[in-house]
Protein backbone atom coordinates (compact mmCIF):
# COMPACT_ATOMS: atom_id res chain seq x y z
CA UNK A 1 0.00 0.00 0.00
CA UNK A 2 2.63 2.31 1.09
CA UNK A 3 4.28 1.60 -2.35
CA UNK A 4 1.39 2.15 -4.44
CA UNK A 5 0.58 5.72 -2.47
CA UNK A 6 4.38 7.15 -3.29
CA UNK A 7 4.53 6.29 -6.71
CA UNK A 8 0.61 7.69 -6.90
CA UNK A 9 2.58 10.73 -5.32
CA UNK A 10 5.69 11.53 -7.59
CA UNK A 11 3.26 11.04 -10.26
CA UNK A 12 0.77 13.68 -9.44
CA UNK A 13 3.95 15.90 -8.30
CA UNK A 14 4.75 15.37 -11.88
CA UNK A 15 1.75 15.88 -13.28
CA UNK A 16 1.43 19.22 -11.23
CA UNK A 17 5.09 20.44 -12.44
CA UNK A 18 3.67 20.28 -16.27
CA UNK A 19 0.63 21.63 -15.92
CA UNK A 20 2.18 24.84 -13.59
CA UNK A 21 5.33 25.52 -15.94
CA UNK A 22 4.50 27.74 -19.17
CA UNK A 23 4.70 25.87 -21.83
CA UNK A 24 7.85 27.09 -24.39
CA UNK A 25 7.10 27.32 -27.63
CA UNK A 26 9.59 28.07 -30.03
CA UNK A 27 8.73 31.13 -32.22
CA UNK A 28 9.53 30.47 -36.21
CA UNK A 29 12.23 32.15 -37.22
CA UNK A 30 11.70 33.25 -41.06
CA UNK A 31 14.40 34.12 -43.44
CA UNK A 32 18.53 34.54 -43.02
CA UNK A 33 19.65 37.95 -42.78
CA UNK A 34 23.22 38.94 -44.91
CA UNK A 35 25.20 41.73 -43.79
CA UNK A 36 27.30 43.57 -46.67
CA UNK A 37 30.03 46.46 -45.73
CA UNK A 38 32.67 48.15 -48.04
CA UNK A 39 34.43 48.96 -45.24
CA UNK A 40 34.90 46.46 -42.92
CA UNK A 41 33.40 43.31 -44.93
CA UNK A 42 35.39 40.20 -46.85
CA UNK A 43 33.78 38.14 -49.18
CA UNK A 44 35.38 35.16 -47.46
CA UNK A 45 32.81 35.70 -44.50
CA UNK A 46 29.90 34.01 -44.13
CA UNK A 47 28.06 37.46 -44.30
CA UNK A 48 25.80 36.25 -41.61
CA UNK A 49 26.65 38.81 -38.92
CA UNK A 50 28.11 42.63 -38.87
CA UNK A 51 31.30 41.26 -37.65
CA UNK A 52 31.58 38.77 -40.95
CA UNK A 53 29.73 40.95 -43.00
CA UNK A 54 30.53 40.06 -46.95
CA UNK A 55 32.39 43.08 -49.25
CA UNK A 56 30.84 42.98 -52.25
CA UNK A 57 27.60 43.04 -53.64
CA UNK A 58 28.15 40.41 -55.88
CA UNK A 59 28.21 37.66 -52.63
CA UNK A 60 24.40 38.72 -52.71
CA UNK A 61 23.60 38.36 -56.34
CA UNK A 62 25.02 35.01 -56.04
CA UNK A 63 22.26 33.58 -53.62
CA UNK A 64 18.72 33.44 -54.26
CA UNK A 65 16.73 35.51 -51.27
CA UNK A 66 13.75 33.58 -49.61
CA UNK A 67 10.80 35.09 -47.79
CA UNK A 68 11.79 37.66 -44.93
CA UNK A 69 15.24 37.23 -45.97
CA UNK A 70 17.17 40.79 -45.28
CA UNK A 71 20.02 41.94 -47.13
CA UNK A 72 21.64 44.71 -44.58
CA UNK A 73 24.52 47.05 -45.84
CA UNK A 74 26.68 49.48 -43.75
CA UNK A 75 26.04 52.87 -43.07
CA UNK A 76 28.90 54.97 -44.56
CA UNK A 77 29.75 52.31 -47.30
CA UNK A 78 30.12 52.98 -51.01
CA UNK A 79 30.20 50.47 -53.43
CA UNK A 80 31.81 51.42 -56.43
CA UNK A 81 30.85 49.24 -59.85
CA UNK A 82 28.44 47.97 -57.84
CA UNK A 83 25.15 46.66 -58.23
CA UNK A 84 22.29 44.65 -56.94
CA UNK A 85 20.15 41.93 -59.26
CA UNK A 86 17.77 39.92 -57.09
CA UNK A 87 16.89 36.79 -57.60
CA UNK A 88 14.30 35.35 -55.46
CA UNK A 89 10.77 36.67 -54.35
CA UNK A 90 9.75 37.55 -50.78
CA UNK A 91 5.97 36.68 -49.75
CA UNK A 92 3.11 38.79 -48.64
CA UNK A 93 3.60 38.00 -44.92
CA UNK A 94 7.59 37.98 -44.90
CA UNK A 95 8.56 40.31 -47.57
CA UNK A 96 12.60 40.82 -48.65
CA UNK A 97 13.81 43.97 -46.92
CA UNK A 98 16.90 45.85 -48.24
CA UNK A 99 17.81 48.23 -45.74
CA UNK A 100 21.22 49.92 -44.06
CA UNK A 101 22.48 48.67 -40.73
CA UNK A 102 24.59 51.39 -38.42
CA UNK A 103 24.54 54.93 -37.57
CA UNK A 104 25.86 57.50 -40.70
CA UNK A 105 25.20 58.06 -44.44
CA UNK A 106 23.00 56.02 -46.04
CA UNK A 107 25.13 53.26 -48.21
CA UNK A 108 25.66 54.01 -51.50
CA UNK A 109 25.88 52.17 -54.49
CA UNK A 110 27.67 53.77 -57.71
CA UNK A 111 27.12 51.49 -60.16
CA UNK A 112 29.21 53.52 -62.97
CA UNK A 113 27.48 51.54 -65.84
CA UNK A 114 28.34 48.34 -64.74
CA UNK A 115 25.03 45.77 -63.63
CA UNK A 116 24.84 45.24 -67.60
CA UNK A 117 21.62 42.96 -68.88
CA UNK A 118 19.62 42.28 -72.11
CA UNK A 119 16.29 43.57 -71.94
CA UNK A 120 13.61 43.33 -74.83
CA UNK A 121 9.99 44.42 -73.99
CA UNK A 122 8.94 43.32 -77.29
CA UNK A 123 7.67 46.48 -78.97
CA UNK A 124 8.52 50.13 -78.71
CA UNK A 125 6.78 51.66 -75.66
CA UNK A 126 5.87 55.09 -74.61
CA UNK A 127 8.40 57.57 -75.27
CA UNK A 128 11.13 57.05 -78.34
CA UNK A 129 13.33 58.24 -75.01
CA UNK A 130 12.68 54.41 -73.50
CA UNK A 131 15.04 52.20 -74.53
CA UNK A 132 12.55 48.70 -75.27
CA UNK A 133 15.78 46.67 -76.37
CA UNK A 134 19.21 45.63 -75.86
CA UNK A 135 21.75 46.06 -73.19
CA UNK A 136 21.11 48.70 -70.41
CA UNK A 137 22.61 49.10 -66.68
CA UNK A 138 20.58 48.77 -63.38
CA UNK A 139 21.70 49.73 -60.01
CA UNK A 140 19.31 48.06 -58.82
CA UNK A 141 17.41 44.86 -60.68
CA UNK A 142 14.31 43.57 -59.61
CA UNK A 143 13.04 41.12 -62.77
CA UNK A 144 10.50 39.00 -61.84
CA UNK A 145 10.47 39.15 -58.82
CA UNK A 146 7.88 40.36 -55.82
CA UNK A 147 7.62 41.45 -52.39
CA UNK A 148 10.90 43.44 -52.39
CA UNK A 149 11.17 46.29 -49.58
CA UNK A 150 14.20 48.65 -50.57
CA UNK A 151 14.69 52.21 -48.29
CA UNK A 152 17.59 54.03 -46.71
CA UNK A 153 19.99 53.23 -49.65
CA UNK A 154 21.64 56.27 -51.73
CA UNK A 155 21.98 54.95 -55.91
CA UNK A 156 24.25 56.47 -59.06
CA UNK A 157 24.36 55.78 -62.04
CA UNK A 158 25.83 56.46 -65.45
CA UNK A 159 23.68 56.81 -68.77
Amino acid sequence: MIKKVLTMAVSCTMVLQMISSPLKVNAEVVGTTYYVSSLDGNDNNDGLSENNAFYSLQKINDIELKPGDKVLLEAGSVFTNGFLHIKGSGSQEYPIEIDKYGEGNNPRIDTNGQGIWYQDYGKQLDSSSHKFKGYVSSSILLYDVEYINIKNLEITNDS
